[in-house]
């Protein structure tokens, strides 16, 4: 992976700018021995096993405070448009009230018909599935949820860890920010070094927020949205796809959640995702596109 991508994904040239909310995948990265999972390897590990499974799947949708939280939902839409566009059949999965959401903010955006959005109950065999986990929950030493600040996670939460160890994807991506996402266990030990709460947390557990499973393939960046966006970027240049995701087109789509009442998981603001402003968002992008 180039330098800058590298660099970019973590928040590196913007760090003087980024709130303490958006460095965590920062501090995990530059305090780990563990190699950087490279998001251009993950890419070709991705369409290398495209050809074993007959559909992805996405699971997103990380409850916090009063709600769930921008970050997630919008790289569920976008990785997953950009999969209808490569001729990919995905289903989207998450709790009811973000999945119908979802399905609103589809039908507004005119996005592809061919997305399924599939209540859990109804979920086709992720056997023959590439899963893909964005932002979501994930349990860890002991089996329990947390947000950042420590605390454990009290609503229903799907059964995804379950229904993974049940029925084992052909592979499995998991994107996330601060160490507390299902998927990003290759990390752990450093996240419960560096992250606040990782390896202790606030809810008596006395487990930390660090999840414990690993995906097959991790990719760690300011934002779980940045990251899966950057992915879908990598993978269209590796197959010769046009595609592009204009900045506007993101705001667009964080201006609607926020009007279905999905709001930043950090300040509970609308506009912003994990604390970092419209403008520095914008500046992000724009540096973004100058690699693809």
């Amino acid at each position: 992976m180039s330098k800058n991508l590298a660099d970019i994904l973590v928040g590196v040239p913007f760090l003087d700018e980024l709130p303490e909310s958006a460095k965590r995948s920062h501090n995990i990265i530059s305090n780990s021995s563990i190699p950087i999972q490279n998001i251009e390897e993950i890419a070709i590990y991705i369409w290398n096993q495209m050809n074993k499974v007959n559909m992805v799947s996405i699971f997103t949708g990380f409850y916090c405070n009063n709600g769930f939280e921008t970050d997630g939902p919008l790289g569920a839409l976008i990785l997953a448009e950009f999969f209808i566009k490569a001729q990919i059949p995905v289903q989207i999965c998450c709790e009811k009230k973000l999945l119908e959401i979802m399905r609103s903010i589809a039908s507004e955006l005119s996005l592809s018909e061919l997305i399924s959005f599939t209540p859990f109950k109804n979920i086709k065999n992720t056997k023959n599935s590439m899963l893909f986990t964005i932002e979501r929950p994930g349990e860890n030493r002991i089996g329990i949820c947390h947000t950042m600040d420590g605390h454990k996670i009290s609503h229903s939460i799907l059964p995804v860890e379950s229904e993974i160890q049940k029925n084992p994807p052909n592979a499995w991506i998991a994107i996330g920010d601060g160490g507390n996402e299902l998927g990003t266990g290759y990390y752990r030990k450093i996240i419960e070094e560096v992250i606040p709460y990782g390896k202790k947390c606030n809810c008596g557990c006395e487990g930390g927020i660090a999840a414990y499973k690993e995906a097959d393939r991790c990719i760690l960046s300011t934002t779980s949205n940045f990251g899966a966006i950057s992915l879908s970027l990598q993978l269209a240049i590796q197959k010769k796809i046009k595609w592009n995701v204009p900045a506007d087109k993101v705001t667009q789509i964080i201006r609607i959640l926020n009007k279905h009442g999905i709001k930043d998981g950090v300040n509970g603001e609308e506009g912003t995702v994990d604390g970092i402003s419209i403008e520095l968002r914008k500046k992000m992008y724009d540096l973004l596109k100058l690699l693809f």
